[in-house]
């Protein structure tokens, strides 16, 4: 998994509880869109989920979903954000997202969403 995100704090927790719970391994993270489109750049292969926040400073997570719209079969790409709108959703599944979840009160949905794509990679291996 790569993770952006504008704050560390968080990038640091998530890895952590994804390692805690055995749902993912992160690769790396972003605190930028010019830090990820870099990475993302570097490892188009790299990577099986990618979680973005669409407001990054400096920088938009939005531009990352056009970035990663001909990903390999297999990548999904996930937008967790404070800002989960009804347009805000729209949007970012109109622009290839696989899922939006708000930070505020999806966590569970989110983990859930994680837990079933181990299980998907599992099964098909």
């Amino acid at each position: 998994m790569f993770i952006v995100d504008g704050s560390v704090e968080l990038r640091d927790a998530l890895c952590q509880s994804l390692d805690d719970l055995q749902l993912a391994r992160c690769v790396g993270s972003a605190g930028s869109e010019s830090q990820a489109r870099e990475w993302l750049q570097a490892n188009s292969q790299g990577w099986d989920v990618l979680v973005v926040e669409p407001e990054l400073q400096p920088g938009n997570g939005l531009a990352l979903l056009a970035l990663c719209r001909d990903r390999a079969p297999g990548q999904t790409l996930l937008v967790l954000t404070h800002h989960a709108t009804d347009a805000m959703r729209q949007y970012c599944l109109a622009q290839g997202a696989d899922a939006v979840f708000d930070k505020r009160s999806q966590w569970v949905a989110f983990f859930s969403q994680l837990g079933q794509l181990k299980q998907a990679r599992v099964a098909s291996r």
